[in-house]
């Protein structure tokens, strides 16, 4: 708070008295104006003693207290006192600290003396506050001012804007954090424990502390040979934070902990649904990944677990998912999948199926092989050939475009996908009992003929418009629906598609209609090919075709929505209309088709999804409807009626 300085006309020095009057021209009102100059100076200095000013250091054993140079006579000259060194004493108490420092807990006279030193003051002589001869009452009064201005500086100090304790522990705390991982020194930490002999307190107390458990699992990720940072990572196991470690590298050093990170995760993974296991799942993926050891020690739990009839397939598909990661980093554990399999008791097929997932191709050879072995009387089990990985070359190898597959050996590929999607096994106590193939010829028909039909290059969009009800009727097979599916998405994803196309709706995006309204399972893929059409920039169109075409691909969303897949499709508008990447015009045209397809009641989760998107400023009036029918009103209202809206 600035304090303006008191007019020199006001107050005068008594040095300029001294010099316009003689001592025998003073009269009696001058004789009392000084008298009273006198006694405002002795009054200021008598108060300066009672006001809690830190005084300025003195010399030990002296009695002489050195005042600060605003309450020090003009005439008294300023005293040096050397003061010799200090031993640190006690530490002041919390509520002296604070009246020191004129902090929070401080009183308002204690306040305002703590901040009196940072006010710009008059020169001693001046008149501002010492009350000099001939600007006493002037004095007084800005010292007075002075004093009230500091007072309600301090009561209002309590409510000043800051910055939080909270924010300033976490300051610090970072700041630590980042001098430890800089200058930490592996060899040193090590020698605690060789030095010691046994766990230091102050460890057990800072993993009582998220902040330092984090900072040793940094530590951990950077030096994995430490062995404190590996006895540390240990305790924070013992005391119940495994699912904090999942993605230490030290942690899958130890069997100890491995084990007790891999079941919780497990846990956390199979109790969420699938929403969860898109979440958990790169992490954990990428724990049971980091090595060889780690690699076999997970599978083969997972193995034994996906055996149990409760919870059993679950596991299986989280296993599965685990091969696909590996595979897609460039790790071979083709051999590792197979030995926790059925084929050690196979080793023909177990070595037809290692050279062809080892090579990340079909070939005759091997599949004449496998042929054989699945026509005959005792085959091996279906377990054997139900690799995702296997599967998905099948798909590369039949459905894709301009692929080449030898016509003498079609058929043994097209029995052998259609063994693995089709046929059933009932075993008990470890034995096989019975085998339905009851949809294998179907099956195999199906496959083949939707083969001849997508992979005709002679046969375009047009004859393909003659074969849909055949294509329909094959789609209802779900080997056959996945492999349409690739198709689709090998075919659209042609740089020059959409600017061949004639057509309002592309046939290849009407079979996704169709199989959106089959197989329920597939709804993530599909969604996720819609997603990655939209998103592309057609370059090669113009704006209006780029437009329509996007309106296609949400006519395509909305009827995979009314399909069952609603949350995962509003999300995604939703968060189109939260990033502004989205022309809004589209939204709006979304909005408008949802409205159409839907009725009461709704889902929670539903509304909380939806309904901000109507309440946007851009979306709720500028939809034009015909008639008094307004189904963004009625939607609204009805939420509001039915509904407890949280902002």
């Amino acid at each position: 708070m600035a304090l303006n300085p008191v007019p020199d006309t006001e107050a005068k020095s008594g040095a300029q008295v001294s010099e316009e009057e003689t001592d025998g021209q003073r009269t009696s009102s001058q004789w009392r104006r000084d008298g009273a100059g006198t006694r405002a100076r002795a009054k200021c200095e008598s108060s300066s003693r009672r006001l809690p000013v830190c005084p300025e250091p003195r010399a030990r054993g002296s009695s002489q207290v050195v005042l600060p140079d605003q309450f020090r006579p003009p005439s008294a000259p300023r005293p040096s006192v050397q003061a010799p060194p200090l031993s640190p004493g006690p530490a002041l108490p919390a509520r002296a600290e604070a009246r020191v420092r004129g902090g929070e807990g401080a009183g308002p006279r204690g306040r305002a003396c703590a901040l009196l030193p940072a006010v710009r003051m008059r020169a001693p002589g001046s008149g501002a506050l010492a009350g000099e001869d001939g600007g006493g009452r002037a004095g007084r009064h800005h010292g007075r001012r002075l004093l009230r201005e500091r007072g309600r500086v301090g009561r209002r100090g309590g409510r000043r804007p800051g910055v939080e304790p909270v924010q300033v522990q976490e300051t610090v705390e970072n700041h630590l954090k980042s001098l430890l991982i800089k200058h930490f020194d592996p060899r040193k930490a090590d020698s605690i424990f060789t030095e010691e002999g046994e766990t230091p307190a102050w460890l057990e107390q800072m993993i009582a502390h998220t902040t330092w458990r984090d900072l040793f699992y940094k530590l951990a990720e950077a030096h994995p040979d430490c062995l404190m940072l590996n006895f540390t990572v240990k305790l924070i196991s013992d005391a119940g934070y495994q699912g904090e470690i999942t993605s230490v590298s030290t942690a899958c050093q130890q069997l100890e902990v491995f084990s007790r990170v891999l079941r919780t995760s497990l846990a956390t993974i199979l109790d969420g649904g699938e929403e969860n296991l898109e979440k958990h799942l790169p992490e954990f993926a990428k724990m049971v990944c980091h090595g060889e050891h780690t690699y076999l020690f997970a599978q083969a739990m997972m193995s034994v677990l996906a055996q149990e009839e409760q919870g059993g397939s679950a596991v299986r598909r989280v296993a599965q998912e685990v091969q696909r990661f590996a595979q897609e980093k460039g790790h071979d554990a083709s051999q590792i999948t197979l030995a926790l399999g059925t084929a050690a008791s196979y080793p023909r097929a177990c070595q037809a199926l290692g050279a062809m997932l080892s090579k990340g191709a079909l070939n005759p050879a091997d599949i004449t092989v496998l042929f054989k072995m699945f026509t005959s009387m005792d085959p091996p089990p279906v377990e054997l050939i139900r690799v995702p990985a296997f599967l998905d070359l099948f798909m590369q190898s039949l459905f894709k475009p301009g692929a080449r597959i030898n016509q003498d050996h079609k058929h043994k590929y097209i029995h052998i996908l259609a063994y693995a999607a089709s046929v059933v096994e009932t075993w008990k106590k470890n034995k096989r009992v019975s085998i339905n193939k009851d949809e294998l010829k179907s099956t195999s028909k199906a496959v083949e003929t939707v083969h001849n039909l997508c992979c005709n290059e002679n046969k375009g969009a047009s004859e393909l418009v003659a074969e849909l009800s055949t294509l329909y009727q094959c789609i209802r097979f779900p080997v056959v629906a996945m492999g349409v599916l690739k198709w689709v998405d090998w075919t659209v994803s042609e740089p020059r598609y959409f600017q061949l196309q004639t057509d309002h709706t592309p046939v290849h995006l009407a079979l996704l209609d169709e199989i959106s309204t089959c197989h329920q399972l597939l709804h993530p893929q599909v969604l996720q090919l819609l997603v990655k059409l939209f998103e592309t920039e057609h370059s090669q169109l113009d704006v209006m075709e780029q437009l329509e075409l996007k309106k296609t691909l949400l006519d395509r969303m909305v009827h995979l929505l009314s399909r069952g897949h609603v949350l995962p499709v509003v999300s995604y508008i939703r968060k189109c209309l939260e990033k502004l990447d989205t022309d809004i015009s589209l939204i709006r045209h979304f909005v408008t088709e949802v409205l159409d397809v839907i009725a009461p009641p709704y889902t929670s989760d539903f509304v909380q999804l939806f309904l901000p998107i109507l309440e946007n400023d851009s979306i709720a009036g500028t939809i034009k409807t015909e008639g008094e029918h307004d189904p963004v009103t009625e939607f609204i209202a009805h939420c509001k009626s039915n509904f407890i809206l949280v902002n």
